[in-house]
């Protein structure tokens, strides 16, 4: 039984340090790539148009 906890409790861990490596190697995670708030995007706009942003979809049943 003690064997199982522990093979049990290892495998949580594996699995969420997997996690936390696979979300910092997410571009689109805290801060940008570099975790320092510069994204290195271009052509982004400078300003928004009098109507806002083209959209590009939107979802109605979100949170179901």
């Amino acid at each position: 039984m003690k064997r199982l906890i522990l093979a049990l409790f290892f495998a949580a861990m594996l699995i969420s340090l997997h996690a936390q490596i696979q979300w910092r190697n997410d571009s689109n995670g805290w801060r940008g790539p570099a975790r320092n708030g510069i994204f290195p995007e271009t052509g982004l706009l400078k300003s928004w148009p009098d109507a806002g942003p083209e959209l590009l979809w939107e979802t109605l049943d979100a949170g179901k």
